[in-house]
C-alpha cells in the first residue's frame, strides 16, 4: 500500500520546466498572451532582451518568438496543460502589451507605452514615465512614481471589481476623469488640479472598490 501511495505521488506531483532565452539587437514591442501566470517585466539601459521563465510542467509548450523587431510570448493553457512565471529584462524604451486571463503583473522602469488586459489578478506599475491603458475584470492596481513625467501622463484605467492605488509625486498636476460610485475615492490635498495643464490624467472607470491618490514617500 504505501509503494502505491509513493507512486502514485510520484506520478502526480508537476515538474518544473526551467529556462532562459537572451535576444541581442533593437527591440520595439513586446507581446505577451498567456493564460494564466506570473509576469514581471523590467526595463533597463540595455538593448538586449531576456526572458527567463518557469513552467508548471517540463514538457509545456511555451513559445518565445522574435519576429522582426518585436518579442511575443505565448502560452494557452488549455493547449499545453501548464502555467508560466516570466521574468523579462528589457530596453526600458520598448512597448509593452499583455493579455492575461489570470494571474499577476509587475512592471518597473518603463519609458514606453503599455497595455494590459486581464481577466482577475494584481497588477503593479512602478516608474512608467508613458501612457497607460489597463482593462481588468477583478483585482487591484497600483501605480507608483517618484518620477515627474516631462509630458502629460495619461493613465486608463477600466476595473470591474477591485481596489486603485496610485502614488504620485507630491504637488503633482492631475486631470480628475474617475468615475466611480460616491465615497468610493480619496485624492490627497497635496494635489493640484488643471484638465489643461496637466502631469498625471486619472481616467478612471470603477465598477465597485474604492481609488487612492496619495503623494508617494521619498527617503530625504
Amino acid at each position: 500500500m504505501r509503494i502505491f501511495s509513493a507512486l502514485l505521488l510520484l506520478f502526480t506531483l508537476p515538474s518544473l520546466g526551467q529556462e532562459t532565452r537572451s535576444f541581442t539587437g533593437s527591440i520595439t514591442d513586446l507581446i505577451v498572451e498567456i493564460d494564466e501566470g506570473e509576469i514581471v517585466i523590467e526595463g533597463s539601459k540595455d538593448q538586449n532582451t531576456i526572458v527567463d521563465y518557469i513552467t508548471s510542467r517540463e514538457n509545456c509548450n511555451t513559445q518565445t518568438i522574435k519576429n522582426d523587431n518585436t518579442i511575443q510570448i505565448l502560452n494557452n493553457k488549455y493547449q499545453n496543460g501548464c502555467q508560466a512565471s516570466y521574468n523579462v529584462k528589457l530596453s526600458s524604451n520598448v512597448k509593452v502589451n499583455i493579455k492575461i486571463g489570470a494571474g499577476d503583473v509587475k512592471v518597473s522602469n518603463l519609458d514606453a507605452t503599455t497595455q494590459i488586459s486581464g481577466g482577475s489578478g494584481n497588477i503593479s506599475l512602478s516608474d512608467v514615465t508613458k501612457n497607460v491603458s489597463i482593462k481588468l475584470g477583478t483585482g487591484n492596481v497600483e501605480f507608483k512614481t517618484n518620477l515627474e513625467p516631462l509630458k502629460p501622463l495619461d493613465t486608463k484605467l477600466e476595473i470591474g471589481t477591485g481596489n486603485i492605488s496610485y502614488l504620485l509625486p507630491k504637488n503633482s498636476i492631475i486631470k480628475n476623469s474617475i468615475k466611480s460610485l460616491p465615497g468610493a475615492s480619496y485624492i490627497d490635498g497635496n494635489f493640484k488640479y488643471d484638465n489643461m495643464k496637466y502631469d498625471f490624467n486619472l481616467d478612471i472607470k470603477l465598477g465597485v472598490g474604492y481609488i487612492s491618490v496619495k503623494p508617494v514617500e521619498t527617503s530625504e
